[in-house]
């Protein structure tokens, strides 16, 4: 497992980048997520619910969930480092 970075050494410009990162790949999960559901929904009405199409996008959502949090709590981070030196 990679160390947490210390975002109080990094500059306001990259710290900003990093924030625009983040932003977008939550996004991006956010619509994979989806379409996994609907992957999911139309199996279920399509295939009579055959296992290995409903658990195999179950099983990517939750890795979704699992690597949202470490990211949600990086972005917050983020965030509060660029409002502390906006506070300056």
């Amino acid at each position: 497992m990679p160390a947490q970075k210390d975002y109080s050494q990094w500059t306001l410009e990259a710290l900003l980048i990093e924030e625009k990162i983040f932003t977008k790949n939550r996004t991006l999960a956010v619509r994979i997520m989806g379409v996994l559901v609907v992957v999911m929904v139309f199996s279920i009405v399509i295939t009579e619910i055959e296992l290995i199409y409903f658990f195999a996008p179950l099983l990517v959502i939750l890795e979704f969930f699992r690597a949202s949090k470490k990211d949600k709590q990086n972005l917050e981070e983020i965030k509060a480092e660029i409002a502390h030196r906006n506070a300056k």
